[in-house]
């Protein structure tokens, strides 16, 4: 991994908890692997807010990376500094709350004094991550 310290770049791979459907209310998670290839990230965030928003369908259960804390306003998660050249295991444990086929996108940024500064790929291009989700109801439920 080549790492350049005039950039706020970041490489990131995900994956869902589970190909099959989750049952509401069931364990399901989303997991992150971001590798930052640029300078440093004074405070990462993980913005959940496109697509079906992602938020607005799971509640965070325990188990979620103990140094990323959901903000719900900003429709995201906090997960603190991330060093140039370091990576960070980001999982979001959570409980989906109604049935659908869900498609969300996932956008990361270094979240400042003066505002969100946007991570991009170390190509230069857009850092957005998508995934999809298919939640169905409890056994014996409507």
């Amino acid at each position: 991994m080549s790492v350049d310290p005039s950039t706020l770049s970041a490489q990131v791979w995900s994956g869902p908890s589970a190909g099959a459907p989750i049952p509401v209310g069931y364990d399901d998670h989303i997991g992150f692997v971001i590798v930052n290839t640029g300078r440093d990230i004074g405070n990462l965030f993980i913005d959940l807010s496109g697509g079906d928003r992602w938020l607005d369908h799971h509640g965070i259960a325990m188990g979620t990376t103990a140094r990323c804390n959901p903000e719900a306003a900003l429709e995201g998660v906090e997960c603190g500094p991330l060093p140039s050249g370091h990576e960070l295991d980001v999982a979001l444990r959570a409980l989906p709350n109604n049935p659908g086929t869900l498609h969300y996108t996932a956008r990361f940024f270094d979240r400042t004094a003066t505002g969100m500064q946007e991570i991009r790929r170390p190509d230069g291009g857009p850092l957005v991550i998508s995934f999809d989700e298919t939640v169905v109801p409890q056994q014996g439920q409507p």
